[in-house]
């Protein structure tokens, strides 16, 4: 069994105030009525299992947000951030610890670390409050800590500072709107695996966005939520009891949660089925747009499924609302792909065909490459095509696309270098 010590410190400091109280309670009642020991420990006992019990649990949530934060790295690197070195700790506005390392609680064993802590969250608040950190760009706070200094570092990025081409990179990976990148007043916090980008100053003040591949709707919710919440934390968002959050856009208010599927419809497509699936879709309350989102068209056979409701419904039913109707849909693609299989030499040389333009050609427009990335990304996904795997199709995606292809490059290319360019980095991809 573990010591009270050991359990009292896997618990956040607002557990342990509350159970401190009980316990006096319990104590003076016990004075009281001496009959009433035995229950009253019985019942300590059960509160204590039930604390220990929320703890750990809360834990394993943040290890899957710790997951989530980085699943676009190897394993390897998950690896070292959950088990890094160097000390690290998680916390809420309010001060609670939500998580902390082994080194963490080692490096401060013997000092009351959260007077530190209180008075790093309050010079924080106050800095943003005062609009410190747009002024100067860079949060580069130091903190002395025993005999060691430690040191708070940030980057707040604005728009105008930064270059077209990265702003159309961006757009690309779908990290900023369209609209959004033309705003010089607009900025953005974004994290280093790209999976968390905060646009500020877009249609709305805050725009909170998370990102995963797959159907990682709950998951990518309650990182979400847990970003929203330390942000409330910080600053006054405009709510109202009766009608949720206000937003710029009425259709936004609510819960102001737009959720967002990416689907690969090249089935449906070809089987000229793809605009009845659309419309079905559209009756269902959901929306469904091109690859950059509203007043854009398909690009590739990519669509965007979201929800255009956000009043009246709770953020659970939106998730599950979206999730019904993007398994119906992959059904519907699932079947129509079953369909072209029935003509297989037809469709083995289409992809294969695609296949060849892309591995042979010397030059290629954006258009072209990505009619052709879709023939391929099917012809792989039904193990058609087996010189390419899931990881080089999502690259071939990307640096193909013209901003990207740029920073791949590292260089500025007009449109004709840029179709040349792109016939080589496909082949070195492929060849990789």
């Amino acid at each position: 069994m573990p010591s009270n010590k050991k359990i009292f410190d896997k618990l956040v400091s607002r557990v342990k105030i509350y159970l401190v109280i009980i316990a006096v309670l319990l104590t003076i009642i016990c004075i009281s009525n001496i009959n009433l020991v035995l229950p009253a420990i019985l019942f300590y006992i059960l509160v204590v299992g039930y604390a220990y019990w929320s703890s750990e649990k809360r834990k394993e949530e943040l290890s899957e947000h710790i997951e989530h934060l980085t699943f676009s790295v190897d394993k390897a690197a998950k690896g070292t951030l959950i088990n890094s070195p160097f000390p690290l700790i998680i916390l809420e506005t309010n001060g609670n610890t939500i998580w902390k390392n082994e080194k963490f609680s080692k490096e401060f064993i013997n000092i009351d670390i959260n007077n530190y802590l209180d008075s790093i969250l309050k010079e924080l608040k106050q800095s943003l409050e005062n609009g410190e950190f747009v002024k100067n760009k860079n949060i580069n706070q130091s903190i002395v800590i025993g005999s060691k200094t430690y040191k708070l570092l940030g980057e707040y990025i604005e728009l105008k500072n930064i270059d077209d081409v990265t702003k159309i990179s961006l757009i690309e990976k779908h990290l900023i709107s369209p609209e959004f990148a033309s705003n010089e007043n607009g900025a953005i916090l974004i994290n280093e695996e790209e999976n968390i980008c905060i646009m500020i100053n877009e249609e709305d003040h805050i725009r909170i966005q998370v990102f995963a591949s797959g159907q990682e709707l709950e998951n990518l919710l309650n990182l979400a939520i847990e970003l929203d919440e330390k942000i409330d934390g910080l600053v006054k968002y405009a709510v109202n009891k009766k009608y949720g959050y206000l937003t710029s856009c009425p259709t936004n208010v609510g819960t102001g949660l737009r959720a967002s599927v990416m689907v690969h419809l090249p089935a449906l497509t070809l089987t000229g089925n793809i605009s009845k699936v659309l419309n079905v879709i559209n009756n269902f309350g959901m929306n469904i747009r091109g690859i950059y989102g509203e007043g854009t068209q398909s690009q590739g056979n990519i669509y965007q499924i979201s929800n255009n409701q956000s009043l009246g419904l709770t953020e659970k039913e939106i998730i599950k609302n979206i999730k019904t109707i993007t398994e119906k849909v992959i059904e519907q693609e699932r079947l129509a792909r079953k369909y072209l299989a029935k003509r297989q030499i037809d469709l083995e040389d289409k992809v294969y065909r695609a296949y060849g333009i892309l591995t042979n050609a010397k030059k290629v427009s954006s258009e072209e490459c990505r009619k052709l990335l879709s023939d391929i990304k099917l012809g792989t996904d039904l193990g058609i095509i087996r010189e390419l795997n899931d990881a080089k199709v999502s690259k071939l995606e990307l640096y193909t696309k013209p901003g990207n292809l740029q920073k791949y490059l590292g260089k500025k290319l007009d449109a004709y270098e840029r179709d040349i360019q792109r016939a080589k980095v496909i082949k070195q991809i492929i060849n990789s």
